[in-house]
């Protein structure tokens, strides 16, 4: 358990936003915060994930630079976010310091997937 709050940096980067042919399709990070519950750390993961006929979203997390394996952390989304919190992962998910990706998944009820990476240096 993190007993102590870890800082982050969001890392500033040309991150693509990738969708199909229905551009109504939005996956986007914003930003990260960090927050206390119950003694426990977590990460809130804000930004707007939507689509004119929203099926789900979900956040992956992995390490490094090019991760080779994603993990899904938080909760699926079953409704449209803007500009809100997308949600919120316990620190324990990070199971080290350093280069993290964040990689946000949007669906539609068609099929159409979007997504947004950004990188989180956890120091």
């Amino acid at each position: 358990m993190h007993r102590t709050l870890l800082k982050l940096a969001v890392v500033s980067c040309a991150c693509a936003l990738v969708a199909g042919a229905h551009a109504e399709v939005t996956a986007f990070i914003a930003g990260v915060g960090v927050s206390e519950r119950d003694g426990e750390q977590f990460y809130d993961i804000r930004g707007t994930a939507g689509a004119a006929q929203f099926k789900r979203a979900w956040v992956s997390i992995g390490q490094g630079e090019q991760p080779g394996t994603w993990k899904r952390v938080g909760t699926k989304l079953k409704k449209p976010v803007a500009d809100g919190t997308l949600t919120s992962v316990n620190a324990e998910a990070f199971s080290e310091l350093g280069l993290w990706q964040l990689e946000l998944y949007v669906e539609d009820a068609a099929g159409e997937v979007a997504t947004f990476r950004k990188p989180l240096r956890l120091k």
